[in-house]
C-alpha cells in the first residue's frame, strides 16, 4: 500500500507571503505563479475572491506599509479599490 502524502508544515514569514501575494493585490492576477509559495496552484491563476480579500484582510494593512497605496502607474491597488481599506 503506497505511504500517505504529507503536507509539509513549514511556515512562511510574512515578508515571503507579501511578495507571493503582489502581483494580486496590485492587478488581480498572479502573472508568475508566486502564489504556489503559499499554497495556491499555478493552475488557478487567480485565486476566488473570498481567498484574496481574506489574504488582504489579513495582509493589507502591511502591504500598504512595506508597498504603497498606489502601483505604479498612478491609479489605486486592485485589491484596495475591490476590497477597501484592509
Amino acid at each position: 500500500m503506497p505511504r500517505k502524502r504529507r503536507i509539509g508544515k513549514a511556515r512562511i514569514d510574512q515578508s515571503g507571503e507579501l511578495a507571493a501575494w503582489r502581483e494580486t493585490f496590485r492587478y488581480g492576477v498572479d502573472f508568475f505563479g508566486e502564489l504556489a509559495a503559499v499554497g495556491i496552484p499555478w493552475a488557478s491563476d487567480r485565486p476566488t475572491n473570498a481567498e484574496i480579500e481574506a489574504a488582504w484582510r489579513r495582509l493589507g494593512a502591511a502591504f500598504i506599509a512595506a508597498y504603497g497605496s498606489v502601483e505604479q502607474h498612478g491609479r489605486p491597488l486592485w485589491a484596495l479599490l475591490e476590497f477597501g481599506e484592509p
